[in-house]
């Protein structure tokens, strides 16, 4: 099937004579697992990255186990099917976005789907759907899809460049000393969380010849969704153009319904006239932003009566203070309803209060008092943002020295009359809780907590980082000295192989780059050099594996950090999946590489006739200088299938007995017709067997054999195959040893 000339799907469709009502088995009704509603199941699914919209959302309910579900049939086959299949995504513990790529067989029963469906109620037509992962099969009436394999694939990247804060507690009087752009961003969530505005009007008059410092207020209010501002600047002198903002020499007194109004003080006939005209300028519960100088003793500032302090902001130039004042409404404040939220009550009585206030247009103060986990202000934040949320009021007690809430008590009542919507008591003052910019430190320290290395988006190689890891030192045996990056890693990180084939929940996915290193053993103080299955590239190992090896002392650790992974692969695939013998042929791709180096040094040191590839004239140049042995028409180009004519050319047609392969796609068919009579194929590399490339059975004439040479599966060998490992191990080092004895002989 195509689309536009594109390939969207192949297979072959036949009809069965007589076709079988889909058997359910293997299916558990009692589970410990909760059913969730159409509702939270899409909700889930977005967070995981899948958007459905319209018909598609077709489940009604689903178990969270991923295994049971039912789904709503509206005679749309595309729909229905398309919705058995997003049941099972919940049983998978994965933020990755997978997307079905292959079914091996599906199965429909027309005849026996339309009887299920004359049985159910017109009214409520849904349908169960069964998923049977042992046997991977998924049922729903007549339908039965069996061997549904899914692909992760990559998400876009999010636009923009992303906003790191940090959150809070600041006092309002006085405020600590901030830097200009964490004072434009208090004011602007103050005004935010204070007016249910989307769009910020501000207007600063040039009183005193200062820069401006609406910039710092555009760059808070751009780093905030939705909410979007107009910006203007009234100054009588000539200045360039500044982006996003309109420059006039107008009069204030000739401007209305402005959020914030900012002028350089109180003193001075320019800025006396802006006070003048504040009021009427701004909105209700609007923000009179003064630029006073630092000398200016604040508690003598003669401040104009239509106006509450609300916060004085020090400003760490030395050269300005902000003194931020709010516009007092005109609306008659109204006798609240004071409502306690409490999370030990655990009714929840306090939500009809709550309901039943907001319906009468009354105001409500809603309060808790001196409860550490209590989620008031996130609450309040959210019902702000509903019809008529404007009413509620946040008080949060968090100081035990604080008396008893009282409204009628002077002590909160002055705080009520200022008529800010957040009031946050904590260590003897008021204040609320604020997001600053995370101030970036690059000095660069040394780490001695657990840390790994990652990618942040998978395909970016550029977005490579250290992380912090879960990790306890104290409780770890290895100590990490030296990393080493593999072939592996590399496929990992650019997400050519996905991260599910090593963990199959978040956290075991998290940190899968690293395969070998080197390090000392914490408790005997030994150095070694392993294996683990992930998370090597790090600066701890809490668990390591059963392939663990002392270093030679005339080893250094950076050395040793690279002989584990394409040692053992060597002689996993020499001596251990087949045993290679004097006087037979092998092919070594990529024999520039870590693997092929050593597989090369190993084949020689065997007396094997030996062909390998490379993918440049340097490379070439480079094997024929470190191996003599090698001959210069067996060395084969390995970006192309070309080296398949040079084996055979080479080998008069016979071919050779083994090869060991790490290309992919045409170039591993290619490899495989490289094989004489009885060959063995030793394939060390896991995409084309991640993606079930096939290979056709016309090649195993020549009774060959195909081996997956996989080194990483001796880390989770069971303990009844512990005797392989431990066998593997000694032979290793002992074979390592002599084989670089040898070499340093012939060296000298």
């Amino acid at each position: 099937i195509t689309e536009a000339g594109s390939l969207v799907v192949t297979g072959n469709i036949r009809e069965i004579e007589k076709p079988l009502a889909p058997e359910i088995y293997n299916f558990q009704n009692e589970s410990k697992f909760p059913m969730v509603a159409k509702k939270d199941f899409y909700k889930e699914l977005r967070l995981r990255g899948y958007h459905y919209n319209g018909a598609f959302r077709a489940v009604r309910s689903a178990r969270t186990d991923g295994l049971y579900g039912t789904v709503e049939w509206d005679y749309n086959w595309v729909t229905f099917m398309d919705a058995m299949l997003q049941i099972q995504i919940l049983g998978t513990d994965s933020r990755s976005l997978l997307l079905p790529t292959k079914i091996r067989k599906l199965r429909i029963n027309g005849v026996h789907h339309f009887n299920m469906i004359n049985k159910i109620d017109p009214e409520n037509r849904v349908i169960d759907v069964y998923v049977d992962h042992k046997n991977n099969r998924i049922v729903a009436g007549g339908i039965e899809v069996i061997g549904l394999h899914a692909s992760p694939v990559q998400r876009r990247k999010p636009p923009g460049i992303p906003v790191l804060e940090q959150y809070e507690f600041l006092p309002y009087l006085p405020a600590p000393e901030m830097t200009l752009s964490n004072a434009a961003r208090i004011c602007v969530q103050l005004a935010l969380e204070n007016m249910s505005i989307s769009k910020v009007k501000l207007v600063e008059v040039d009183t005193d010849g200062r820069d401006t410092v609406l910039t710092k207020f555009i760059d808070a209010i751009e780093d905030l969704p939705i909410v979007t501002g107009e910006y203007m600047y009234l100054t009588d002198r000539k200045i360039d153009e500044i982006p996003g903002i309109h420059i006039e020499n107008g009069k204030v007194e000739n401007l209305s319904n402005y959020h914030f109004i900012v002028a350089g003080g109180t003193r001075g006939d320019l800025n006396e006239d802006v006070i003048m005209n504040a009021q009427k300028v701004l909105v209700d519960n609007g923000y009179l932003l003064l630029r006073e100088r630092p000398t200016t003793n604040i508690s003598n500032l003669k401040l104009p009566e239509q106006f509450h302090l609300i916060t004085v902001i020090p400003i760490d130039n030395n050269e300005e203070v902000f003194v931020l004042l709010q516009n007092i409404s005109k609306k008659l404040q109204l006798q609240p309803t004071v409502v306690k939220v409490s999370d030990s009550d655990m009714k929840f009585e306090w939500i009809s209060q709550v309901q039943s206030a907001i319906s009468m247009k009354s105001a409500v103060v809603a309060y808790a008092f001196n409860e550490k986990h209590n989620g008031l202000v996130g609450l309040v934040n959210c019902l702000r943002k509903e019809p008529d949320g404007n009413l509620v009021t946040c008080f949060y007690i968090d100081d035990p020295k604080a008396p008893e809430f009282n409204l009628a008590d002077p002590f909160y009542s002055s705080q009520f009359a200022l008529g800010l919507a957040f009031n946050i008591y904590r260590h003897g003052t008021w204040g609320s809780l604020r997001h600053l910019n995370l101030p970036v430190n690059d000095e660069v320290k040394p780490r001695l907590d657990h840390i790994y290395g990652n990618v942040i988006q998978r395909g970016d190689l550029s977005s490579l980082r250290w992380f912090e890891g879960p990790l306890d030192p104290e409780d770890c045996i290895i100590k990490i000295a030296y990393s080493s990056l593999n072939f592996r890693d590399v496929m990992l990180a650019t997400g050519r192989l996905a991260t599910e084939l090593y963990g199959s929940n978040r956290i075991d996915q998290s940190c899968v780059l690293g395969f070998e290193y080197s390090g000392i053993n914490m408790q005997t103080g030994r150095r070694i050099m392993s294996m683990v299955v992930k998370g090597g590239v790090a600066s701890y190992v809490d668990k390591p594996s059963k392939l663990i090896w002392n270093i030679p002392d005339h080893w250094s650790l950076q050395d040793a950090a690279t002989v584990p992974v394409v040692y053992i692969t060597v002689y996993y695939a020499f001596f251990m999946a087949t045993d290679i013998r004097k006087g037979k042929s092998i092919l070594i791709h990529a024999g520039t590489g870590g693997i092929g180096l050593a597989a090369i040094r190993v084949a020689l040191a065997y007396n094997l006739d030996v062909y390998t590839t490379c993918s440049t004239p340097l490379k070439k140049k480079f094997l024929l200088d470190t191996f003599p042995q090698l001959e210069e028409s067996h060395i084969g180009n390995s970006r192309d299938t070309s080296f398949e004519q040079m084996i055979q050319c080479e080998t008069d047609g016979k071919g050779v007995d083994f090869v060991l392969n790490s290309l992919s796609e045409d170039k591993l068919l290619a490899s495989v017709r490289c094989l004489g009579q009885s060959g063995h194929f030793l394939e060390i590399g896991k995409f084309d067997m991640a993606n079930d490339t096939k290979l056709g059975l016309g090649c195993f004439l020549k009774e060959l054999t195909f081996h997956a040479v996989l080194a990483d599966s001796l880390l989770v060998a069971p303990d009844d195959d512990i005797w392989v490992i431990i066998f593997c191990t000694i032979l290793l080092l002992r074979f390592i040893d002599n084989l670089i004895k040898s070499h340093f002989a012939c060296s000298t």
